[in-house]
């Protein structure tokens, strides 16, 4: 499968220059909600699975407080490569290029730098159905309301009225414990979904987890690159384009406003070592 990575002009010529991709911190695309859609999701599904309240209310706060850890380093791509709104949101209002790379070659890419020793990434699809995501959840909702039943928000040393058994206590702090860890297994996903209103994009990613730890010995934040925006600073990581039996970049397509040769493209992908890759001109209809 050919997956599009829409970019301006500039970004092309590095990426042929330097063989790497940049994956950049998602928390800090475009999309405000970006990585905070889940939890929204796991909301409505505690109303759905009577969840009181009280219960509710401390569960996302947990949730919150633990995906506050997690982020992401995304790199990221679409089914299409010849989509107007990507034009104009990520290729520089349609006079940049969008880069067809091979699905299998980042499969390939993945498991060998995780071979290596190396942070590596997993190529995911977004998955923009909520009622997909929403049964994606079911089963850890349901482990939820089981952790909550054997006690998880109850305080394991009692009260003035309430005395629980050693036996009770240690139920209590286990169910406690064990919601904790599925949250945080949860929070894996939450970079996976996006609100429906984004379905256009048909994006899939290079997901790269980022820990946010509050001591430098904990946070991969330290050890990242930067670079600058207009309102920003963003981290990210980078991932060679290595040599391996898949061709990285199998097309370009230039944008509607691109007025470059596709000749001169195709001399500049040769000239940096990318051979037989197809180079073509947008059908959109720009104004």
């Amino acid at each position: 499968m050919i997956l599009y990575h829409y970019c301006s002009n500039e970004t092309f010529l590095s990426i042929l220059r330097a063989r790497e991709i940049w994956a950049s911190e998602l928390s800090l695309s475009n999309d405000r909600m970006e990585g905070t859609w889940l939890g929204g999701v796991l909301s409505d599904l505690c109303d759905k699975h009577g969840i009181d309240v009280a219960d509710k209310a401390r569960l996302l706060s947990i949730f919150d407080n633990v995906v506050s850890f997690f982020g992401a380093a995304g790199f990221c791509l679409s089914e299409e490569g010849d989509l107007l709104s990507q034009w104009r949101g990520y290729a520089n209002d349609g006079t940049g290029v969008s880069i067809g790379f091979s699905s299998e070659y980042f499969e390939a890419l993945s498991k060998i730098l995780g071979e290596r020793g190396n942070i590596s990434f997993n190529l995911r699809k977004v998955n923009y159905d909520l009622e997909a995501q929403q049964n994606n959840l079911k089963i850890p909702v349901e482990k939820i309301v089981e952790f909550l039943e054997k006690g998880a928000f109850l305080n394991p040393f009692g009260g003035l009225l309430f005395q629980p058994t050693e036996e009770e206590q240690k139920r209590y702090t286990k169910a406690f414990g064990d919601l904790n860890s599925l949250l945080m297994s949860m929070g894996f996903e939450m970079f996976q979904m996006k609100n429906p209103a984004f379905k256009e994009e048909m994006e899939w990613r290079l997901v790269s987890i980022v820990l946010r730890g509050t001591k430098e010995n904990l946070s991969d934040l330290t050890r990242m690159e930067y670079r600058s925006a207009a309102d920003r600073i963003i981290p990210y990581r980078r991932f060679p384009l290595l040599s391996l039996s898949q061709k990285p970049i199998q097309e370009v397509i230039l944008g509607p406003r691109n007025i470059t040769p596709e000749r001169i493209i195709q001399g500049a992908l040769v000239r940096f070592g990318f051979s037989d890759v197809a180079v073509t001109t947008s059908k959109s209809s720009y104004r």
